[in-house]
């Protein structure tokens, strides 16, 4: 993301001082405004993903602690 906002940053200051038309300085606008909103995207699925697995491990740790043995007397389901 950083390498991207470096980018644009140097972009317009390429168009500030008119070493890049304005069509230039649209077209490549419009590439970094595509890829930065694709890494937004990106880190927003991953913070997604990371939800689930915490969901998940939360759901986990409710059922941990309470083994099949301590619900089955200790012997973990076996007769004898």
């Amino acid at each position: 993301m950083k390498v991207l906002s470096d980018q644009r940053h140097k972009l317009l200051e390429l168009y500030c001082l008119e070493k890049i038309s304005v069509d230039g300085f649209q077209e490549e606008e419009a590439r970094i405004a595509t890829a930065i909103e694709a890494v937004r995207h990106q880190l927003t699925l991953e913070g997604h993903e990371e939800r689930l697995k915490t969901d998940l491990e939360v759901r986990f740790e409710e059922v941990a602690p309470h083994p099949c043995g301590s619900r089955h007397g200790g012997n973990l389901g076996r007769s004898g």
